[in-house]
Formats: C-alpha cells, structure tokens, sequence
C-alpha cells in the first residue's frame, strides 16, 4: 500500500466518525451526569469538555485494541490507541495544575490512592491474582503501580511517574519557579530513555500543562480550525511513517515520527471536539467518558478472555461496558468510606 493511499484512508478514518456524531448529534445539547456539568457555558476545557475527551479517548483505546485481535491483521486503527493516551496525559496535566493552582498540594497522593491506585488494585485482585501464583513483593509491585501486572499496566506506571515528578516540582520552591523549564527537560529526558510507547507520548503531559499555564493564548485557538491543523499534520507524519526510509531509520528518528503522529492528534482533537460539542449533542461520548478509566481498567482484562469472532466482539463490549459500569457503581457507593479512610474531605 502505498504511503499516498495510507494517508487517504487514515483521513477517512478520522473524518467518518466526525460525520456520524454530526448526523446523529441533535443541536441542542444535553446533560450528561451530575459529574459532567458544563460549569458555565462556554468555558474553555469545562468539566464536560473533559468527560467528552475522555469518552473519546477511551474509544480510540478500545478500538485499537478490539482491531488488533479481531481485525484479521488489519492495522489501520494501531494509531488510535496512542493518540487516546496522548488525551488521557494531556487532560491529567491539565486537571493536575488547575487543581494545584486552587487547591496546591492538599491531600495530593491520597487523591491519587483514590482515584487511580484502589480501583487498580481492586480490579487486579478480582482478575489477575487469583489466576497466577501470588508474592508479596509482586502483589505490592503492582497495586501501585510500580510494576502492574496488567498487560497495558505501562500507562498506569508512565502516569503514576509523571504524578512524581509534578509533586517533587511543585513541592520544592526553587523548581516551582522554574516549573515550566523543569517538565520540559524531564520530557526530552523521557524521550530519550523510554521505551517506543513511552517515548512517544514525552511531550503529552507537558502540553496539558503548557495549555493550563496559558489558557488565554489557547483560548484563540478552541474554534476548532487549530485543531483540524494538527489532526492534518499528525496525519501528514503517519505518511512519512510508511517509507521504508523511515522503518528502517534509527529508532530515534523511528520515535520523533511516532511522537508527531500521536501528540498533534491528540491535541488536535483537544482542541476540535469541544468545538463540536458547542454544535452539537456528544452526551454519548460523555456518559462514555464518565466510566472511562473504569472501562481501561477492565477492557484488557476481558479481550484476553474471549476469542476472535463476531461473539468475541459483542461479548467484549457488553462485558467490558457492565463491567466497567458495575466498577463505577461500587466505587461510587463507597467514595465516602474510602474518603473517611485516608483523610480526604
């Protein structure tokens, strides 16, 4: 196939889906839930602005993931699994410094125990332990994610180490001051030392951060118009990335390639689907992203359990959906015992 063609049927890719939620999105918008409320009409990156993302986000994710065992060696929708990442970063970066610059550092790591690591370990304990040899040191390795078990765990590890260093930044004065210096050498230094799937996604959480710290310049840009511009020019990349020039390059060059196809996509569609949400009706997309880290949680779990057919793929929607709706319920009903538990108000 040749890159020309590649190109063509990538941006049909990204183009087809646009269409479907413009025909079957209504103009009048809803509410989705009482966690994704528009704070004010309007607002940039709003509360259900990132219920939509993440909704989206996780969809790329699925449907890498669903293609990859049930396409028949179709790779076409390989790329959406890291521009999904590349959302998820660059929303918690975002999330992260507009919650320190309300709130600082208060409660920081038990919020994170909260919302990332229990479900983790809940989920683990139910679904993989019980089916491998148990050990201390593994188990503990795991549930914080030093480790995890779980075969796409490497993106909980890449969050939990980001989490790290914006805590030690924002913890030390000296490097505060410098903060925007300080996640951008961590960001090349990642680059350099971290595997593909890493690498690739260096840059992620510094442009969550790079669009709280400058929210008004960004704000020029949320018509959609700058977000369409970078889906091109990821799609552009993932054409360069066809040449034999470049699949034979030095894996360093191979990653600049990966990490232009993945960060202006995925911030391309930061900046383009809110723009949409303005139009049109994406509640869909925000009852999705509502359970979101919920269904990463459980979907590996469940495309390991089922075989390639068109069963396997109905059961791994429907188990992964209820499952991940059944996670988010039980997490719901004892968010307050889990609160009194590790001091959070």
């Amino acid at each position: 196939m040749s890159w020309i063609r590649y190109v063509c049927i990538w941006s049909a890719q990204l183009v087809l889906p646009m269409a479907i939620i413009c025909l079957g999105g209504g103009k009048n918008r809803k509410q989705a839930s009482s966690s994704c409320r528009l704070e004010e009409e309007g607002a940039f990156f709003s509360r259900r602005d990132g219920c939509i993302l993440k909704g989206v986000a996780i969809s790329c994710v699925m449907l890498c993931h669903l293609m990859g065992k049930f396409g028949g060696g179709v790779t076409l929708f390989t790329p959406l699994g890291g521009i999904g990442v590349s959302i998820f970063l660059i929303l918690s970066a975002y999330g992260l410094n507009e919650s320190y610059a309300q709130n600082g550092l208060a409660f920081f790591w038990r919020k994170r125990v909260l919302s990332v690591l229990l479900p983790y370990a809940l989920v683990s304990s139910l679904a993989y332990w019980p089916f491998h040899s148990w050990s201390f040191k593994g188990f503990f390795l795991d549930v914080l994610c030093l480790k995890p078990k779980y075969v796409i765990g490497w993106y909980l590890n890449y969050l939990m180490a980001w989490y790290a260093v914006f805590y030690a930044t924002m913890r030390i004065p000296c490097l505060r001051r410098r903060r925007l210096a300080v996640f951008s050498i961590v960001s090349v230094l990642l680059f350099f030392v971290c595997s593909e799937v890493r690498a690739e996604q260096s840059l992620s959480f510094l442009a969550g951060i790079l669009i709280s710290e400058k929210k008004e310049a960004w704000k020029k840009y949320a018509d959609g118009k700058a977000g369409l511009l970078l889906i091109g020019v990821g799609t552009c990349f993932l054409g360069v990335k066809q040449a034999s020039i470049v699949r034979e390059a030095p894996r360093l060059a191979y990653h600049i390639v990966q990490l232009m196809i993945k960060l202006p996509c995925g911030l391309g569609l930061c900046l383009t689907v809110p723009s949409l949400a303005r139009k049109w009706d994406l509640t869909v997309f925000a009852w999705i992203g509502a359970i979101s880290y919920e269904l990463y949680l459980v979907h590996g779990f469940v495309l390991q359990s089922v075989r390639p057919s068109v069963l396997g793929e109905c059961l791994f929607l429907l188990l992964s959906f209820s499952l991940a709706a059944a996670l988010r319920l039980l997490l719901s009903k004892t968010k307050g015992i889990q609160r009194a538990w590790l001091g959070v108000p």
